[in-house]
């Protein structure tokens, strides 16, 4: 692995959190036991809960030697800045607030709350050193966060870092933890905490984004609509260094969405393989698990549901929910009013629920959403096989159908039943997959994981110099030709819309870059124009041709609507050009429309009647007024 200080960050993290933080964990883990790394998970929520998560983590064998786990507000509260200079005007007295003093589980002042007596509206909290002294303010109005913004503070009260946002605070914090002459690596599980921190400008800061879940909302198309607060991640993608996805899949969605930039990249979780027992326990044939989260996510009624078909074709089946979460009473109602509480069973958290998985022979999930999911990994390490939807993302990844387990239509709860019926009553079946199973794991061992990571932080080392900061794109002289024959010549003619038999066309234009810095990163530019169908997600690649001067770069691609729609699909039915410029970090998209100079100024075409249909697009005369000439 490449040298320097590695850090893990986290919004917030819990002993018993879900499959998220697990993983972030592992990571942490795998890099501490494997390598000569010595990580550090950061976090920056505000609760002084950290010494028992701790306690629990490494209890639970989470947080092992040569981890580190460090909170902003826990490690600022017993930093020592009094070699650093006072700045600024002294603090502001809030007097003429009401003080609520919040206790530290140590039995002194942790933060002061401070709200409007009178309208109880929040406008600060000041953060306590274990002596009483403050060393930290977080406006929370909107007239403190324009007069004084987040202040630190040393030893005496006095300010010497003051920061008009908190991702300014974060990144003080980044520094003051990683020596000057140190490279630092950093990975953001938190796309909420991402938001804070980019763009980080130092040099010597590598900053990569793990995405954990689905970015897009349904029908779960490459070009749906973001899911929530995924749009300012990737529309801002090009200021990390890398995007790491789960998938080669989700990758792609990304790729038809913003372009290849060379800061994309696939990690898929690992999973820790257990100690195989050399006598295994004995599998109940009609045994079957879950083990989630009780949310609305993980879609769990939809198990419970089809269960209940399995029940009335397998009456001795039983399925065991392990997992807490705020649908705990809403299932359990599901449960009762199907009648099946004799062989569903909510067990709730149980940090050995592993462990049942070896005498298991099914494990299901028939979550809504997912990005590479652990328990099915830590499932198949087990040999139990999984029976799940067929979900963005991660199932079709890990499980090759029929062999080691089985991938369903979402929302067809009778051939979910159908599959674990089938698992129930073919007991030659269930150890075929299970032997799979493990066999499947093995393939997502720390071995694989850590030449994965070692490649992408390579990667962005190495990378990190031709990153650019492109500033403004602007796209014009667009036109729409046919190239015809006429002799042994062949000439052009401007396109006007008209409909029949097709003609390749060539759309050709110009685009001008503004660029910060250095010209030469510009040699790396691509152009890409696709035929999209909006309507299907379908897309095909154009061939284009084109060439850069400078700043300018020209293009021209060839057009063969009977090709493209061959490519689309007979579902789609319309489709726009839409090109994409690319250069290393960077991308850009705009889609080609009506040229700049129309030679001409009528159009023919057929409405949706197959009317013909005359269009007139009028001569702008000049307007002396307007100083046109």
């Amino acid at each position: 692995m490449p040298q320097g200080a590695y850090y893990s960050l986290s919004g917030v993290i819990r002993a018993d959190a879900g499959g998220q933080t697990r993983a972030l964990l592992m990571r942490n883990r795998l890099f501490a036991q494997y390598t000569s790394i010595r990580p550090t998970v950061l976090t920056v929520d505000s609760q002084p809960v950290y010494p028992e998560v701790r306690k629990a983590l490494r209890a639970a064998g989470q947080l092992v030697p040569g981890m580190t786990m460090l909170n902003l507000y826990e490690d600022l509260r017993v930093a020592d800045f009094t070699a650093e200079p006072p700045v600024g005007e002294p603090l502001e007295d809030l007097d003429r607030f009401e003080a609520r003093p919040e206790p530290h589980p140590d039995g002194s002042v942790y933060r002061t709350r401070y709200v409007h007596r009178e309208s109880k509206a929040p406008q600060a909290i000041d953060y306590h050193r274990p002596d009483g002294s403050r060393y930290l303010r977080i406006p929370e109005s909107d007239a403190l966060k324009q007069s004084q913004g987040y202040v630190l503070l040393n030893e005496n009260e006095q300010p010497i870092k003051r920061f008009q946002k908190i991702g300014e605070l974060y990144r003080f914090w980044l520094h003051w933890l990683t020596p000057a002459d140190q490279r630092a690596f950093i990975i953001s599980d938190s796309r909420f905490t991402l938001a804070h921190l980019v763009p980080f400008k130092s040099p010597r800061f590598h900053v990569m984004h793990l995405m954990h879940n689905v970015h897009t909302g349904m029908p779960r198309l490459w070009n749906s609509k973001f899911a929530p607060s995924y749009g300012p991640l990737l529309n801002d993608v090009r200021y990390i260094d890398g995007l790491v996805t789960l998938t080669p899949t989700q990758r792609q969605d990304v790729i038809d969405r913003f372009g290849q930039t060379n800061n994309l990249f696939v990690v898929p979780n690992p999973v820790e393989l257990p100690e195989r027992p050399s006598t295994p326990p004995a599998r109940d044939p009609k045994r079957f698990v879950a083990v989630a989260r009780l949310e609305t996510q993980k879609r769990l009624e939809d198990a419970i549901r089809a269960f209940a078909r399995v029940l009335k074709r397998v009456p001795d089946a039983t399925f065991d929910i392990y997992g807490k979460g705020a649908l705990e009473d809403k299932l359990q109602r599901e449960i009762d009013d199907l009648g099946v509480g004799h062989a569903v069973r909510l067990v709730g958290y149980d940090p050995n629920a592993r462990n049942t998985l070896w005498t298991a022979t099914g494990f299901l999930m028939t979550s809504r959403n997912e990005g590479y999911p652990l328990a099915t990994l830590e499932s198949m390490s087990h040999g139990c096989p999984v029976i799940s939807y067929d979900i963005k993302y991660g199932p079709k990844d890990q499980i090759t159908e029929g062999v080691d387990g089985f991938l369903v239509r979402p929302g067809d709860l009778d051939g979910f039943a159908d599959r674990v019926v089938e698992l129930a009553e073919n007991p030659e079946l269930a150890q075929r997959m299970s032997e799979a199973s493990y066999k499947k794991a093995e393939k997502h061992d720390y071995r694989a994981f850590l030449k994965d990571w070692r490649a992408v932080l390579t990667s962005v080392v190495k990378q990190k110099k031709s990153r650019v900061t492109i500033t403004g794109m602007k796209l014009s002289e667009t036109s729409v030709e046919h190239e015809i024959g006429l002799g042994s010549k062949r000439i052009r003619r401007p396109v006007n819309a008209t409909s029949g038999r097709p003609h390749t066309f060539l759309v050709g234009g110009r685009l001008d870059i503004e660029i910060s810095g250095d010209k030469g990163g510009l040699t790396a530019s691509d152009v890409v124009v696709h035929a999209v169908c909006d309507k299907t997600a379908a897309l095909t690649r154009v061939p284009v041709t084109f060439s850069r001067k400078g700043t300018t770069v020209r293009f021209e691609a060839t057009v063969d609507p009977q090709q493209v729609f061959d490519e689309l699909g007979p579902d789609s039915t319309t489709a726009r050009l839409r090109l994409t410029y690319i250069c290393n970090n960077f991308s850009w998209r705009a889609d080609l429309g009506r040229e700049a100079r129309q030679p001409g100024p009528y159009e023919i075409n057929f409405d949706r009647t197959d009317r013909l249909v005359l269009g007139h697009t009028p001569r702008q005369h000049p307007d002396p007024a307007r100083g046109e000439v």
